[in-house]
């Protein structure tokens, strides 16, 4: 009775520490054993007025047997059908009683058997036994698969989350470093195909400057040789034309003086006129040398302005690369600040590894006690059994 005592405060003072959950399927569990205790009597009261009635039956057999014991010869026989009959309809009641239970489990649900169990009349150490065996089919079942029933108030479930949000926020801060990182490489990779594009380009540019700077450096030599040639040339006819004027003057006086001397003036007449077609052919001459001087400006002057758009197109591609190297500096910054993130997700992973090893700890706790409770439950179950027998 004293152990029988401790045990009932035992399984009150567990029921007490057990959560709502647990208590709630205790006294469901109460309920389906009450109400397996009241089908039992049952059972047992339609077996025993079977027994009863077969009992009625067997009677007169019995004393027909005891009237013509003696006397008839044939009561053996009786016996033996009476008791074949009789076991027979023990047979049959068995089955029907064994398809009836079947019947009975087949369409047993929970709410049944609460009220089946809340009907029933049991003794504590019955209910123990039930509380024991589904205490002992729920850590089955949790063993089977754990996320059946979970404590909210549960330490390990509260780490669990957190653990869970911080590999979240960890994975989408990777995915974000990643992809920063590969639009990083991407710029780079175009800046630095557009530095070697402006290179090229800058370069051709140039040799083209140069090349145009040359061939203007000459055209204008040119130019001033041709202008001094037609200047010599223009002097030295002119020279030569007061020449022939003077001597076609002088030549006049001495016609005038000397008539006689007609064919003398006639040669100078041609002479004159020769003179004057070849001054008219020079003339013609620098013209045209006058005309390509005039065009050979004409194409400075459009050298002059392709020089000076090359120069512009110059000073806008140094613009776009003072651009580039501004970007590049800001993907630079964005760099270092990759390499803060890196920092970070290194604190974060050593936040992880310390939340891992607390979940841990938590768990061989967890499993500590549950191990513990089960020797205890274990225990409590030998000496029940103990004071059964």
């Amino acid at each position: 009775e004293a152990r029988r005592g401790s045990k009932g405060t035992e399984a009150t003072s567990a029921t007490e520490r057990a959560t709502p959950e647990q208590t709630q399927e205790r006294e469901q569990l109460q309920a389906v054993t009450e109400t397996n205790g009241i089908e039992q009597q049952q059972q047992q009261q339609q077996q025993q007025q079977q027994l009863q009635l077969q009992n009625t039956n067997a009677v007169p057999v019995v004393v027909e047997m005891k009237k013509h014991h003696h006397s008839d010869s044939k009561a053996p026989s009786t016996v033996t059908v009476a008791q074949k009959d009789k076991s027979a309809k023990k047979k049959r009641n068995e089955l029907l009683s064994q398809e009836h239970l079947t019947e009975l489990t087949d369409s047993v649900n929970v709410q049944t058997l609460v009220n089946i169990l809340s009907t029933a009349e049991l003794p504590r150490n019955d209910i123990q036994i039930l509380i024991d065996f589904l205490l002992n089919k729920q850590q089955d079942t949790l063993a089977k698969d754990p996320s059946e029933w979970n404590d909210p108030s549960d330490p390990l479930q509260k780490l669990k989350r957190q653990l869970q949000e911080k590999e979240t926020a960890l994975l989408e801060e990777q995915q974000a470093a990643a992809g920063l990182q590969a639009k990083l490489k991407e710029l780079r990779q175009e800046l630095n195909a557009e530095k070697v594009h402006t290179s090229a380009v800058l370069k051709s540019y140039v040799e083209e400057l140069n090349n145009r700077k040359q061939e203007v450096q000459q055209l204008t030599q040119e130019l001033h040789n041709i202008k001094d040639k037609t200047a010599n040339e223009k002097h030295a006819l002119s020279i030569q034309f007061q020449q022939l004027q003077a001597k076609y003057i002088q030549v006049s006086k001495e016609h005038a003086a000397t008539q006689d001397h007609g064919a003398t003036i006639a040669q100078l007449n041609n002479d004159l006129q020769l003179l004057q077609q070849e001054l008219m052919a020079k003339s013609q001459l620098l013209n045209e040398k006058l005309q390509s001087e005039e065009d050979m400006i004409k194409k400075k002057t459009e050298y002059e302005i392709l020089l000076h758009s090359n120069d512009e197109l110059m000073r806008q591609r140094v613009q776009e690369l003072a651009a580039y190297e501004n970007e590049l500096r800001q993907l630079r910054m964005q760099v270092s600040q990759k390499d803060e993130l890196d920092k970070s997700y290194q604190q974060q992973n050593y936040a992880i590894e310390q939340l891992k090893a607390e979940l841990q700890a938590k768990q061989n706790d967890a499993a500590n006690a549950a191990a513990a409770s089960n020797q205890a439950d274990e225990m409590n179950r030998v000496e029940i059994r103990n004071l059964q027998n």
